[in-house]
């Protein structure tokens, strides 16, 4: 069932409630996205948090820093952090020393997380095929556009 708010919120004006509609919409979609990926990948030990951290790593195959990568997903250095300490555990990412500055960690995939991501990557290409199935390729051409401005839009100054 569509969830609209216009009833109970009664926006001022029509685009004001498009736009609270689709912002509704947006975190409940993020939501139950999450929630199904994570019930996908805890068969294999993972969450959809374990993914996103294995996922940005192979995008980044000379590694990124911490903070780059907790930026990258949108989440904060603590999160990231606990994050880290049980993928470490498990012999997916190491955290390395930048040669030169100390300061910063240097977050890496190892071979048993590059293969952890292409076992996990079919599971979770089969929910994106699932939830895009119908779409046009313009449609979510569309649609990453709408998401990059959110996500820009979004992003803490």
């Amino acid at each position: 069932m569509p969830y609209d708010l216009r009833e109970a919120l009664r926006p001022e004006t029509e685009r004001a409630a498009h736009e609270l509609n689709a912002a509704y919409k947006l975190v409940i979609a993020a939501r139950r996205w999450r929630a199904r990926l994570t019930d996908i990948l805890k068969r294999d030990g993972a969450s959809d948090s374990d993914f996103s951290v294995l996922y940005h790593l192979a995008a980044a195959p000379t590694g990124l820093k911490q903070g780059e990568l907790a930026e990258r997903m949108g989440v904060r250095g603590p999160t990231l952090t606990r994050l880290l300490d049980g993928l470490e555990a498990r012999g997916w990412v190491r955290r390395g020393e930048i040669i030169g500055d100390r300061r910063f960690k240097l977050i890496k995939l190892t071979t048993l997380g590059c293969d952890t991501v292409r076992d996990l990557d079919p599971l979770a290409r089969s929910l994106r095929d699932h939830i895009f199935d119908g779409c046009t390729d313009e449609q979510i051409i569309a649609f990453q556009a709408m998401l990059d401005r959110i996500l820009e839009r979004s992003a803490a100054d």
